[in-house]
């Protein structure tokens, strides 16, 4: 019961995060932004591009937590410590449908043999979560650096330097960023735990309860966290856009050049070694914003979250 309560305010909360980032879209819609690949300038991309695609593995995440919650909603009662309650006929059915579980453990002994499985397959759900916030928290924190200065963070959120006074630090994203190996920590003490015991209860099955509180709750303040920052997320559209190499145009240059029946080895080679092929490029380059795309991802933000 615990757990289904909670996985439905973390797939609330998750479902929160995706609309956010559809709003991020919604907000600056046009602003340039460079696609990095190995951390090197790439292709053009917009703010919109880069906030509705991680919209789209936040709607993967909350329908996770929904198959994670369908694992966990089945009813254990009546299983007493493994084995039943023989003689009471006791109404596991009905008692399960009172109390809004959608099926029971039919085979009572299943109830202890899940014991283990069942928390990590929450955690499993939780890791997903984390992992998304994890990676946009490194975005975020690498945009803000100087040398990027393509992001504005909420003051609220950044933090003083103990000495040096000019400094403001993103620390609650940088805390983000880090409690995603939190609660993989816990999801891996969940996959150790129950390996190796015979079936029936042990006491070892005790040290899952905290582990998966612990991995919910992190989760919780993550979700809360990442939620109130993105609301304050402001991108410099000047210092985007001032960021605009030419050399970011190369592979529409080549690809311009396979639609007029160049083989792609060729123009590959041709667009390499000539610079002004670049520009020209650039100077043509019409990049699509993505941003009116943010309400066909806001509906299927909405699919995925059936389940609440």
């Amino acid at each position: 019961l615990f757990l289904r309560e909670r996985l439905e305010g973390l797939g609330t909360a998750t479902l929160d995060l995706g609309r956010r980032l559809c709003h991020v879209a919604q907000r600056q819609p046009g602003v340039f932004l460079p696609g990095y690949t190995h951390l090197r300038r790439a292709m053009p991309s917009t703010v919109a591009m880069w906030a509705l695609g991680y919209a789209e593995l936040v709607a993967d995440d909350v329908a996770i937590l929904g198959q994670a919650r369908s694992s966990v909603n089945r009813s254990p009662l009546g299983s007493a410590a493994g084995y039943g309650v023989p003689y009471l006929e006791l109404p596991r059915a009905a008692v399960a449908e009172r109390l809004g579980f959608e099926a029971l453990h039919e085979h009572v002994t299943s109830a202890q043999l899940s014991r283990g499985k069942m928390e990590s397959t929450v955690v499993h759900a939780l890791v997903q979560v984390a992992s998304t916030i994890n990676r946009l928290a490194s975005d975020l924190v690498l945009y803000n650096t100087a040398e990027f200065g393509f992001v504005k963070l909420p003051v609220e959120f950044s933090t003083g330097s103990s000495i040096m006074p000019q400094k403001k630090n993103p620390d609650v994203l940088e805390l983000a960023r880090g409690t995603y190996h939190r609660i993989v920590a816990e999801l891996n003490l969940l996959l150790g735990l129950p390996a190796n015991l015979p079936s029936g209860y042990h006491r070892d099955l005790q040290l899952t309860k905290e582990a998966v509180m612990r991995a919910v709750l992190k989760t919780e303040d993550l979700l809360r966290a990442m939620n109130a920052v993105l609301a304050g997320v402001r991108f410099d559209g000047d210092a985007t856009r001032a960021a605009d190499d030419p050399a970011l145009h190369a592979t529409a240059a080549a690809l311009k050049k396979v639609k007029a029946g160049v083989a792609f080895r060729d123009a590959y080679q041709e667009v390499a070694s000539d610079k002004d092929l670049w520009r020209e490029a650039q100077a043509e380059a019409e990049v699509a914003t993505g941003a009116e795309e943010a309400a066909g991802m806001l509906q299927q933000l909405a699919d995925r979250g059936a389940w609440l």
